[in-house]
């Protein structure tokens, strides 16, 4: 997919509009839900968008039994690796 970078700017109640071309290569349509989250890596502060559905953190893939931790979630296969 790539990176993509567009500039939009927010309006008086936070909101900001997710490009058409990147919903459409996301999949996303109206009534998608969405996971936020925020982070402050090395001061760098940013916010993250991805589909609300769980998926593991470390190898990102939606699976079964996965199992939450501190700020995600670990899939079997991944703690087996640990």
């Amino acid at each position: 997919m790539g990176d993509r970078v567009q500039v939009r700017a927010m309006d008086d109640l936070g909101r900001v509009v997710v490009p058409r071309d990147m919903r459409d290569a996301l999949g996303w349509v109206a009534g998608t839900t969405v996971e936020i989250s925020m982070s402050d890596a090395a001061g760098t502060k940013y916010i993250v968008l991805r589909d609300a559905s769980p998926r593991c953190s470390l190898c990102r893939e939606q699976r079964e039994n996965l199992k939450k931790i501190e700020r995600g979630y670990i899939c079997p296969e991944c703690t087996a690796q640990i």
